[in-house]
């Protein structure tokens, strides 16, 4: 399934959750539209470098923060892929991006209303925390290995 296929479907279920709303708040109903958050947001980073906004997604604003928080885990991946083949400024600018988005979604109030959230949000500062060791390990390593390089020469 694509997500082109994906929003059609979003969009039929939302029509048919508009004529019977006794469904709008079943848990599985909140995970499909989050899923497609998620993915909604995840697309327009990684091709665009572009945040979509709630309204952009079209997905409801409890699914839409839900999918930013586990957005947070998918920039963790990318910015580790990054460090993997050395790309490390792009590492830090989507680390950056992700610390972002969960320093926002951890200013807002009254999340108690939304299910999982605090959960997804104590999920979410282990995966920054743990992102933050990563980049800056990293950061050393390539600055000892520079140093390393520069000593190497000045010795020959």
């Amino acid at each position: 399934m694509t997500l082109k296929d994906a929003e059609e479907t979003i969009t039929q279920v939302r029509d048919l959750l508009d004529k019977g709303s006794e469904f709008k708040q079943a848990g599985y109903v909140i995970v499909a539209f989050q899923e497609f958050a998620e993915a909604k947001v995840l697309l327009s980073y990684v091709s665009r470098q572009e945040l979509l906004s709630e309204r952009q997604v079209g997905a409801g604003w409890m699914p839409y923060l839900l999918g930013l928080l586990d957005f947070v885990g998918e920039l963790r991946r990318i910015t580790m892929d990054q460090l993997k083949v050395g790309k490390l400024k792009e590492a830090q600018a989507t680390f950056e991006s992700m610390q972002g988005v969960f320093e926002d979604l951890l200013s807002l109030d009254r999340t108690s209303i939304i299910p999982t959230f605090r959960r997804k949000i104590d999920v979410a500062r282990r995966l920054v925390e743990a992102t933050r060791g990563d980049v800056i390990a990293e950061i050393r390593r390539a600055s000892l290995e520079k140093a390393v390089r520069s000593l190497e020469k000045r010795i020959r």
